[in-house]
């Protein structure tokens, strides 16, 4: 199944294509498969926001799932809020109608197994409740957005909430080498990604509605990612972890390029945390409480930042010295294997670049 690109004029034709979609994938298959379906309801906001995944599209998949009598809808608590409250402010009264679907908070769940996740670099134990090792089905349904921190939210990235842990902004310094591990994991079997209200500029959550107008499906996440990125205006393979999944789809060849001139949007994006971060370090070194004022961020995001720059000082990427933070060019290698991004963005910002590329010299792409 190749990546299909639906334009959404009413959002009840969302309803109708995810209903099509999902009875094709999925019409051959025992009615007593477990089926798990991933939205994104990371905030308290309703899908008009561009923030969570839109009712229309869940109904659709429940709809072409008639006789499945186990089916788990579910999402985590996320760093800043709580599943309840999330649920809450994002409506789910119109679950009554399908009593065979169970809304679970994975954070919440009372059983759970330690599992070995295995990125490029890194290896991360985690807890995972025990449905998620008890499946058949995995549909994934995320929303198209930018991310402060990792470009895009797509399909890969709304697979981070099936993590239980509230706070996930612990793991936002491997963020690329543990999405690309969780890809490897989970697998998603169809995902279907809601672009009729995705968002820009400071994604995921406190962007601004981007009326993409669009859904796109596909059972390969990482393509459908590619698409996805292309259709905002990114490169993928500008980004670490699709750059990575992609990779693991085809061995060690590149996709043939793909082309969606005539859909594409050009979404509003912001630069990466890490490359503000760098920006305010350079050319001289600044208080901790100077550079959290310099990042164009939401209060909540700089809020979780002192926790990202004291493990970007713990692996030596700054040094703290004379009550001010500097950038140690001689670990530049390890920040730009962590943030590709930032090694194209750090010698925009330095004039002698002869004295850092020494330092990047057989530095590759995650």
């Amino acid at each position: 199944m190749s990546v299909v690109v639906k334009n959404i004029i009413d959002v009840k034709d969302a309803s109708a294509f995810a209903h099509d979609i999902t009875k094709k994938h999925f019409g051959n298959i025992s009615k007593s498969s477990r089926v798990i379906i991933k939205p994104n309801i990371t905030a308290p906001k309703l899908p008009s926001t561009g923030t969570t995944t839109h009712h229309e599209v869940i109904i659709g998949v429940l709809e072409a799932l008639p006789g499945f009598n186990n089916v788990k809808i579910v999402e985590s608590d996320a760093t800043s809020s709580d599943f309840k409250e999330n649920i809450q402010g994002w409506g789910y009264s119109f679950l009554e109608n399908y009593s065979n679907a169970a809304l679970i908070n994975l954070s919440k769940e009372p059983v759970k197994k330690k599992i070995i996740l295995y990125g490029i670099r890194n290896s991360y134990e985690v807890e995972i409740p025990e449905l998620l090792f008890n499946y058949d089905i995995l549909i994934n349904l995320p929303v198209m957005k930018t991310h402060i921190l990792t470009g895009v939210s797509l399909g890969i990235k709304n697979l981070f909430g099936l993590l239980p842990c509230k706070n996930k902004s612990l793991y936002h310094i491997n963020i690329h080498d543990i999405l690309f591990a969780i890809y490897k994991r989970f697998q998603s079997d169809l995902t279907i990604l809601d672009g009729i209200v995705g968002m820009e500029g400071m994604g995921p959550i406190f962007g601004e509605p981007a009326n993409a107008k669009m859904i796109l499906a596909g059972d390969d996440v990482a393509l459908l990612d590619a698409v996805a990125a292309r259709i905002m205006g990114f490169d993928p393979y500008s980004i670490a972890y699709l750059n990575s999944a992609l990779k693991n789809r085809v061995g060690s060849c590149r996709l043939p390029e793909i082309n969606v001139q005539d859909q594409r949007l050009n979404f509003e994006r912001m630069p990466s945390l890490p490359v503000q971060i760098i920006r305010a370090l350079l050319p001289e070194g600044v208080s901790p409480e100077t550079i959290l004022e310099q990042i164009d961020a939401p209060t909540q995001t700089i809020k979780n930042l002192p926790t990202f720059i004291e493990s970007l000082i713990s692996k030596g990427i700054i040094i703290r010295e004379d009550e001010k933070l500097h950038l140690n060019t001689a670990r530049l290698d390890i920040l730009f294997s962590l943030f590709p991004e930032t090694q194209e963005k750090l010698f925009t910002h330095i004039h002698n670049k002869s004295s850092i590329e020494q330092f990047t010299s057989g530095v590759g792409e995650i």
